[in-house]
């Protein structure tokens, strides 16, 4: 991604790191069973790594929709929103990986959130992060799949998606980038169940399948 240094006066990191630990101290004064220094050390731990994320994000090329909405979020002060949008990186769990589409808290909000994301990418004041599950994060993952695919000498692909919001946008993008890497791939016209593409997989003799489901989880993952 192309970089992009210029970044609005209300990102101000050493202001935003102390509203944060200001935020997750009050959250934690309740909570006997972690001693107060060991509090500290994760309330500062997860606030430096947050701003760190969001300032990666902040320095390339994203949308103006989802550059203005982080600094909305900040702006409002919506700490919980920003800390569960940016206090990590989406990595491999066992056979999957899944994160959130929305950081919301309320029941309301979240269907909000939903509504939008199904209507556009990156919809305006809904906040996604390096926690969150969108197309960013998505690339990412999916460039290291198609990288260890390669190495491997895999070269057939079977791709299938499920009702979730923006899961066929998912399934495409993950297909656009595998077709770049040289790969024949195959994907759903429709959504489709699991088992459906395992036994397209082995129908198709293909070396890899890809499913965007979120599976058991609530309807905020994906």
């Amino acid at each position: 991604m192309a970089k992009n240094h210029q970044t609005p006066e209300s990102f101000q990191r050493s202001d935003m790191e102390k509203k944060l630990n200001e935020f997750m101290t009050k959250k934690f004064s309740k909570i006997d069973s972690i001693s107060k220094t060991n509090q500290r050390k994760y309330i500062k731990t997860i606030s430096r790594k947050t701003v760190d994320n969001i300032e990666r994000w902040l320095s390339l090329k994203i949308p103006t929709e989802l550059r203005n909405s982080i600094f909305e979020y900040i702006k409002n002060e919506n700490w919980h929103e920003i800390l569960e949008s940016f206090n990590d990186e989406i990595s491999y769990d066992t056979s999957h990986i899944r994160a959130k589409m929305t950081s919301s808290l309320s029941s309301r909000h979240i269907l909000s959130d939903l509504q939008k994301l199904s209507t556009s990418s990156f919809p305006n004041n809904v906040i996604q992060g390096t926690s969150t599950f969108n197309q960013i994060t998505l690339l990412g993952i999916a460039v290291g799949i198609a990288n260890h695919a390669k190495k491997s000498g895999y070269k057939i692909i079977v791709i299938g998606f499920d009702n979730r919001v923006q899961s066929k946008l998912f399934a495409t993008i993950v297909s656009d980038l595998f077709l770049s890497y040289g790969f024949k791939t195959n994907i759903f016209n429709n959504l489709c169940s699991t088992p459906e593409l395992a036994f397209s997989v082995k129908k198709l003799n293909a070396d890899l399948g890809i499913m965007i489901t979120a599976s058991h989880n609530d309807k905020r993952f994906n």
